[in-house]
């Protein structure tokens, strides 16, 4: 009996083992739903790791397509300053240096650093060049042989029929398109077509001067431009066709200038252009203009009937 009993419990246990192993058959083949989960969630893993790589050098081919743009760039910008500075040294000095001053003390034998005397002329003279619509404008204030000062505007050397050629073909246009102005490709085939209707050999160097003298006709002030463009210029006096205008001119008082408008147009054709961007009626009945512009005041009168324009310009403190 004993025997039989511990047979028994070995019986048992052999047959637990074999209900276990029955029951291990019976399950689900791998992988399992949790495997397969688990599974699911590594391979996302590796995905996000890999797509964080990918995210990485894609940032890094950019940082590094920046950097060569900018350095592209910054060899561009040297070669475009290498450029102005060639065509600068290329372009002739500015008119204003070519004219010459009195000749007062070399006439009379005397040095020209002989300071013993009261020798203001020379310490007042005034030099500069003015930048106008892309063209060096020169400005020379000295005294002439009667020791007066003279206020003299230096504009770039143009052929009068070339221009009259351009304002003939492309004025009207140019007034519609302001925009045009900035065109360089535009600006040269009016140069070209211009310079070829007046007979004359075309040159880069009339693209510029083209521009500005259009420029100074069309939008701006015409022969008053250099004057409004000078700050050191407070007031600016037109009284009448074939006349100098005359200026007050920082801390030198009044003079005249070598500036001569011939008619009556040009100064109506200004009053007319600042009437209509203040919005000031200026007609027959009321040729009257007094406004404030842009820091300029301007007071004046259109000559009608053969009577002379007037103008007077002065600068308002800022």
């Amino acid at each position: 009996m004993t025997t039989r009993f511990i047979l028994d419990n070995q019986l048992k246990a052999r047959s637990k083992v074999i209900r276990e192993i029955l029951e291990l058959t019976k399950k689900a083949a791998y992988p399992s739903k949790d495997a397969t989960h688990l599974a699911s969630f590594m391979d996302a893993c590796f995905y996000v790791m890999e797509e964080g790589k990918r995210k990485v050098i894609k940032q890094e081919l950019k940082e590094k397509e920046k950097v060569h743009k900018k350095e592209l760039l910054k060899v561009k910008k040297k070669e475009e300053e290498a450029l102005m500075l060639s065509l600068e040294a290329e372009a002739p000095e500015p008119e204003a240096l070519e004219i010459e001053a009195p000749k007062k003390e070399e006439e009379e034998g005397l040095p020209l650093l002989d300071l013993s005397e009261d020798d203001t002329s020379n310490l007042a003279k005034r030099e500069y060049v003015l930048k106008i619509y892309g063209s060096p404008v020169g400005v020379l204030v000295d005294k002439d042989e009667s020791e007066k000062y003279i206020y003299n505007v230096v504009e770039p050397v143009m052929d009068k029929i070339i221009l009259e050629k351009a304002k003939a073909s492309y004025g009207k246009e140019l007034e519609r398109k302001n925009e045009l102005f900035e065109n360089i490709t535009h600006m040269k085939k009016i140069a070209e077509n211009s310079a070829k209707k007046a007979k004359m050999k075309f040159n880069d160097m009339m693209v510029q001067k083209t521009k500005y003298y259009l420029s100074r006709d069309i939008i701006g002030a015409g022969s008053f431009d250099a004057l409004l463009f000078d700050e050191k210029v407070k007031e600016i006096i037109y009284s009448g066709e074939n006349k100098k205008i005359r200026v007050n001119y920082d801390n030198l008082g009044e003079m005249d200038t070598n500036v001569l408008v011939k008619d009556n147009k040009e100064v109506n054709n200004l009053i007319k252009k600042v009437s209509f961007a203040t919005g000031k009626p200026v007609n027959m009945k009321s040729p009257i203009l007094s406004v404030n512009f842009q820091g300029l005041k301007f007071d004046g009168v259109m000559g009608l009937g053969g009577n002379n324009s007037k103008l007077r310009i002065r600068r308002l403190l800022m």
